[in-house]
């Protein structure tokens, strides 16, 4: 494909997803679920004229649209809600990542999967990707709300223990055994990291505002601001974190000044435009018919519903205990359905190692799918039953 091409179907698939947008929010949807149907329209599924191959530059911009999104959502996080919510995200957590990974476990059980091969999909199960649920609070204007700081919080530990569960099954199959040493320098190491990264920004985000305003440079503070939120990003991706989570750091370490309130309003536009693309990418790539075989029904009725199930038990009971209502602990729960990209890589390693069958490759797709499409109007149906009571 030509760029004169590239650019048409680029223009197309954006028109496609504005139109939907439009059209979902004026019968009170959110706007997000017009990005995914627009990808399944334009992608392989349909007509086929907007596929980003994996790798591909449009798939990497694409991806900076969801690090910017995530950069964006720390700014528009209030510092000192967050930082004094981190008790109750560790013990949610824990509860979510159990209880997703028993579930997995349970699926792998009922199948007949020998034992690695149920370590797997419990590794498959216990990844959670907030992008979409970050798109959905921010459009509604409840991302600074009790419910949407768990999930923010909840996330960013949830890709820490992640990795653990994912070093810990790769080791179980390549090596026999669990090498308590590996998970202990990795789960370490990724917690300091991220801890380190808010408090060190955070302490000097006074100061950094400072300096990047006396420059004269045109648009200094958010171009530089950008800069190092995509260098924590990167940071945390070369210690095997999910970048969008280094992302998340550094918007809120600067958040803790309010001043840098004029980053987020000078980059929205910009992070609109993004991450309508992602969630067009993300979709777009996947074959719905390829996906929706008969004979995978069953497996895929099984394996979403322990998959929604899990989220939902552990975060709803570890919202209650940690000293949520009902109603906002509910909401996390469904906020922490959505999987991508953390499941799929776990998916794509198991496969290479012999233990995730095709079927379940595909399953953790539908997964992404189902998930991405009801957790938007479901969380909306949440918040209309919650201000009607």
């Amino acid at each position: 494909m030509g760029f004169t091409e590239f650019l048409i179907a680029l223009v197309v698939a954006l028109i496609i997803a504005k139109v939907l947008e439009e059209l979902l929010v004026r019968v009170g949807l959110p706007p997000v679920i017009g990005d995914i149907i627009a990808g399944i329209i334009v992608g392989k599924s349909f007509l086929g004229v907007f596929v980003p191959e994996e790798g591909s530059a449009i798939d990497m911009i694409s991806w900076l649209g969801v690090v910017l999104l995530l950069f964006y959502a720390g700014l528009e996080t209030d510092y000192r809600s967050f930082m004094g919510g981190i008790k109750r995200f560790i013990i949610v957590s824990i509860l979510d990542v159990s209880v997703a990974f028993v579930n997995g476990f349970i699926v792998g059980w009922i199948l007949g999967y020998p034992l690695n091969q149920s370590i797997f999909i419990g590794t498959i199960l216990v990844a959670t990707s907030v992008s979409l649920t970050v798109k959905t609070l921010l459009d509604l204007g409840k991302l600074d709300t009790d419910e949407g700081l768990t999930i923010l919080g909840v996330a960013v530990l949830d890709d820490i223990q992640g990795l653990i569960v994912l070093v810990a099954a790769l080791s179980v199959v390549v090596y026999g055994v669990i090498d308590i040493k590996d998970i202990l320098v990795v789960g370490v190491s990724a917690f300091l990291f991220w801890l380190a990264s808010v408090i060190v920004i955070s302490r000097l985000s006074t100061s950094v505002f400072k300096v990047f305003s006396k420059l004269h440079i045109d648009n200094a503070v958010p171009i530089l601001s950008i800069i190092l939120g995509l260098l924590v990003a990167g940071l945390a991706g070369i210690i095997g974190l999910s970048p969008i989570v280094g992302a998340y750091a550094a918007g809120l370490a600067l958040a803790k000044c309010r001043r840098f309130q004029i980053v987020a309003d000078k980059i929205k536009v910009l992070v609109d435009l993004l991450a309508t693309l992602f969630f067009i990418a993300s979709s777009a790539r996947i074959a719905v018919e390829t996906a929706l075989k008969p004979e995978y029904i069953w497996l895929y009725a099984l394996f979403i519903g322990f998959a929604l199930l899990g989220k939902t038990i552990g975060n709803t009971v570890g919202s209650r205990i940690a000293g949520l209502p009902w109603r906002k602990a509910i909401i996390v729960g469904v906020g922490m359905w959505p999987r991508a990209e953390v499941a799929l890589i776990a998916a794509t390693m198991g496969m290479t190692h012999g233990v995730v069958t095709t079927p379940i490759y595909f399953a953790t797709v539908m997964l992404i799918i189902v998930s991405s499409l009801i957790v938007p109007p479901t969380i909306k149906l949440l918040y209309r039953l919650q201000e009607k009571q």
